[in-house]
């Protein structure tokens, strides 16, 4: 067990790294031509191919963990805003992140069974955060869940099998 132990702390750990991988892609491809997107100061728009300007804007509408979950702390959320579902996804990705934190937590001090329980529910949270993000058309396209949001996925099903 002890090997175990060791391993679930190290993914528990590696949590904190795969959250700066890029996750979702909040624009598909075809909408990507359209999108309008805030241009650096330093960037000469006018010089750049139609590739170029297609790949700063996937980089402009890229989100990694961290920014789905500071989503929640930047904006000034009024009670009319949770009509809306997509605040519903940025809030389950602040407890996803909450909740890495507290596996991360358990791991150091052994509390195997915590560390399933939370495995288990962050893992519910990513899908229901998955699938509201295509309800509201934000992801259209599978190509849009990026590397990130698997290799999450991957490393946190690992931490729930080691610690069961």
């Amino acid at each position: 067990m002890k090997t175990n132990t060791n391993i679930i702390r190290i993914l528990a750990g590696l949590s904190f790294l795969i959250f700066f991988c890029p996750f979702f892609q909040m624009c598909s491809d075809e909408n990507l031509q359209s999108a309008i997107v805030k241009i650096d100061d330093n960037i000469n728009w006018e010089s750049l191919s139609t590739a170029q300007k297609t790949e700063y804007k996937r980089a402009k509408f890229t989100s990694n963990g961290y920014e789905l979950s500071a989503y929640v702390f930047e904006k000034k959320i009024r009670p009319e805003d949770f009509k809306e579902s997509i605040l519903y996804a940025y809030i389950f990705s602040t407890l996803v992140l909450i909740f890495s934190a507290a596996i991360l937590i358990l791991a150091i001090i052994k509390k195997f069974r915590g560390i399933l329980l939370l495995a288990i529910i962050t893992l519910f949270i990513e899908a229901v955060t998955v699938v509201l993000l295509a309800l509201n058309g934000i992801i259209e396209d599978i190509s849009q869940v990026k590397f990130g949001y698997c290799l999450f996925l991957l490393n946190t099903t690992a931490i729930a099998i080691l610690s069961y």
